[in-house]
Order: structure tokens, then C-alpha cells, then sequence
């Protein structure tokens, strides 16, 4: 059930398909929940939102000028970067020695200062989560999830130090949000921002280049995602981002690809042998890097409902959230893997998590079961992936029924043809 979405009524049902007794109903899926109570969860504008996430920023910032906790290592290596510009490092790529040095006239070399364009950079990753949720699933979840995100155990940890991973973030976010908007339709502002958000994205961590690989995969799900990799649009992007690498290798090639073979020792690690431990550290890592809940969440859908016939936008979010795991995790069998190394999926994971479980959630808060509303919830979750109405499609926006198969632009035309 799709998060601000209503089900067209049946006779003796209430606008949001919930009958006389208490039941949600999906077309021929019913789902038995707490009889309804007056009280309902307050909607969520983007305003408030906004307020929300400036405030947390704004504490976050007042949080840095008041610790006294030095820099770790790896910042004060950052740091030590940015007292001479270049376009490669030892062992990263140079845009955070770049952005480090870019906040130094503003405020000095103090540790607060060193960290401030952390706090920004999640502040604008938030609001790009917003953009995304809000394409594919609409404001409520879009809302949810940006704060979601924005609260996550490993997003919080992160803006309180500065790291490879906050630009590469936000770039993968913003590259996300322009590949959704060119499944829409063809559009060169787009191809332009996909591009630059793809090269700074791999200039803040090479671990942007699994953002093919998720396109790659959308592309074996999606239709539409088939028709976009045929598309000028997109090959110019890829172009743009290539070539805003070009002084990175070019730096690497003089420097006997310094950056490369570091990347590529720390890959092996001290050799490949099998290790179940690994992977066990790495996935409970994930607990804490997405938060407990959205991981939860997340592998729920994995395990009850990825081989169900899920929505486009589900397939789209899986697709950019699997292939980074996957790979991380066979890694992590032979040699260990430090729980960020797919940190980008948290963006995808969490706007998909939230899709999930937040309606369901809000139901049976709404349906004021005080003893039940986590059992509720999870089992309205867990049969999202089998509601459909009585013709076998997916509930749509308003209630009006999609083809189960249809690509995402062919849900966005039917949104607009219904005044989504």
C-alpha cells in the first residue's frame, strides 16, 4: 500500500477503504487492524520539515563549536590536504581537501571549522532525499524520509565529523534525483546535473562508480530504465562525469596511480580467506549505518516480498540499494569490509523503507491498538508486496489501479492524467 495513496471505496467502506468494523481494505486484500479511534497522525509539510532540518543543522554546528573533541586521524590527514591543493591524494580522491580549504576563510583551522561543511552537506542530502521520496511516492513519505534520514544512528554520528563519505552522499543523492527525473522524459538540465553529481560524486570517493552498477541494474528491472541508457541524455552525462575525473587520473598517472593502488590494496586487505564473521560484522553493521529500523525494515522486504510483482518505484529503489550490499558483502566473506563501504545505499534504502512501513505505521497508530501497533504494522507491511485490486494491479495514487508491469514513467503519466 503505497504511502498517500487511498483505494477507490467499496459500498459500505470509508474513503480510505477502511469498512464499518475496523477492516483496511485493499480491493480483494482485507487487513484486519485495531477499530478506528478519532485521532489520526498529523500530515507533514515540507515547510515544517524544512524548519526541522534547519534546526537540527543549526544544533548540530553549535554542537561542533562546543565539543572538545580532537580530530581523528583520518580528518587531520584531510586537513593536512588542504594546506596544498591538488587534484589527488595518497589514499582519496581531492574534493574534501578542496572543501576543507573552502570553509577555512570562513571561519579558521579549528576542529568546529574543519567539520562544518559536514552538518551542510547532510542537510542538503536531506533535502534531496525529500526530492526523491516526493517523485516516486509522494509528500508524506517524502517528508518521513527526509527526516528519517536526516535522524539516522549513522547520519547522526557522521555530522559530527567530516568524512569522504558526506559529499559522496550528497552527490549520490543529487545524481539519483536527476536519473529519476530522465525516466520521466528526456531533458538536458538533467543530463547536465546527473553528470556533474556523478564526477564530484567519484572525485569525493571512488565508491560512486557503483552508481553504474545500480543504473545497470535498473536497467535488467525497469523498462523505462532500458529506453534512458539508449538516450543521448544519458551518455553525455556519463561524458561530464568522466570528464571532471580526467585531472584525478591525469594526477595518478604522473604519481604511478598512487590513489588506485591504495584503493586497490585496501580492497585486498592482507589476503582473501574465507570468513563468515565478516560478513555477520558487516551486516549488523548496516544496523548502524542505516538505523535499526530502516535496516530492519529493508530486509523484511528482501526476504517476504523480492520475489513478489512490487511497484516500479520499488524495483528502482532495490536496484540502488542491492548491487553496493552485494558486493560489499561478498567482500566481506573473503577479507572484512568496514560497514560504510556501501553507505551510498542508505539514501534508497531509507526512502524505500519509509514507503513501506510508514503507512502502515501511521494505520495502526491511527487505529489506537495500544497493545498491537507494532504487530499491526508489521503485518501490513509485510502484505504490502500482495495488495493489489481486484484486477491484479497495483493500487495507484488515488486509488486508481496501475499495470503491475508498467515502467515508472508510465506511473508518472497515469498520476497526471488522474491530477497526482
Amino acid at each position: 500500500m503505497k504511502p498517500g495513496n487511498s483505494v477507490s471505496a467499496a459500498p459500505g467502506q470509508g474513503p480510505i477503504g477502511q469498512t464499518s468494523t475496523g477492516q483496511m481494505s485493499t480491493g480483494q486484500a482485507s487487513i484486519d487492524i485495531a477499530e478506528a479511534t478519532p485521532w489520526a497522525p498529523a500530515k507533514l509539510s515540507f515547510a515544517q520539515v524544512l524548519l526541522a532540518l534547519l534546526a537540527l543543522t543549526a544544533i548540530r554546528i553549535v554542537g561542533l563549536h562546543l565539543s572538545v573533541v580532537d580530530l581523528f586521524f583520518d580528518e587531520a590527514q584531510y586537513w593536512a590536504w588542504s594546506r596544498e591543493l591538488s587534484f589527488g591524494y595518497f589514499s582519496k580522491p581531492p574534493l574534501l581537501a578542496w572543501v576543507i580549504a573552502a570553509t577555512d576563510p570562513i571561519c579558521g583551522s579549528g576542529e568546529a571549522c574543519v567539520r562544518l561543511a559536514s552538518p551542510l552537506f547532510h542537510l542538503g542530502t536531506s533535502l534531496l532525499v525529500y526530492s526523491i521520496a516526493e517523485k516516486l511516492y509522494g509528500r508524506q513519505t517524502a517528508a518521513w524520509s527526509a527526516l528519517a534520514f536526516a535522524l539516522g544512528t549513522g547520519l547522526t554520528f557522521s555530522a559530527r565529523i567530516i568524512s569522504t563519505d558526506v559529499p559522496l552522499l550528497f552527490f549520490w543523492a543529487a545524481a539519483l534525483l536527476a536519473y529519476i527525473n530522465l525516466l520521466r522524459r528526456p531533458d538536458w538540465r538533467w543530463a547536465i546535473v546527473l553528470g556533474v553529481s556523478f564526477g564530484l560524486g567519484m572525485l569525493a570517493k571512488y565508491a560512486m562508480v557503483y552508481f553504474v552498477l545500480c543504473a545497470a541494474a535498473a536497467c535488467i528491472v525497469d523498462r523505462d530504465a532500458r529506453a534512458v541508457a539508449k538516450r543521448p541524455q544519458t551518455w553525455i552525462a556519463l561524458f561530464i562525469g568522466v570528464l571532471l575525473l580526467l585531472p584525478n587520473f591525469y594526477w595518478n598517472a604522473a604519481n604511478d596511480f598512487l590513489t588506485f593502488r591504495h584503493t586497490g590494496d585496501n580492497i585486498a586487505g592482507d589476503g582473501f580467506r574465507l570468513q563468515i564473521s565478516g560478513a555477520i560484522e558487516f551486516i549488523a553493521g548496516q544496523f548502524a549505518i542505516a538505523g535499526p529500523m530502516v535496516f530492519a525494515v529493508f530486509l523484511l522486504i528482501l526476504v517476504r516480498c523480492l520475489g513478489s510483482s512490487v511497484l516500479p518505484q520499488d524495483r528502482l529503489m532495490l536496484a540502488f540499494a542491492i548491487p553496493p550490499l552485494a558486493i560489499v558483502t561478498a567482500l566481506s566473506l573473503v577479507r572484512g569490509a568496514n560497514a560504510n563501504w556501501a553507505a551510498p545505499v542508505v539514501v534508497s534504502m531509507t526512502v524505500l523503507a519509509v514507503a513501506w512501513w510508514g503507512p502502515a505505521w501511521l494505520e495502526a497508530l491511527a487505529a489506537g491498538n495500544d497493545h498491537g501497533r507494532i504487530g499491526d504494522a508489521g503485518r501490513i507491511a509485510g502484505r504490502r508486496c500482495v495488495c493489489r485490486s481486484p484486477h491484479g494491479a497495483a493500487a495507484g495514487r488515488q486509488g486508481r489501479p496501475l499495470r503491475a508491469h508498467a515502467g515508472l514513467a508510465g506511473v508518472w503519466r497515469a498520476d497526471r492524467r488522474i491530477g497526482a
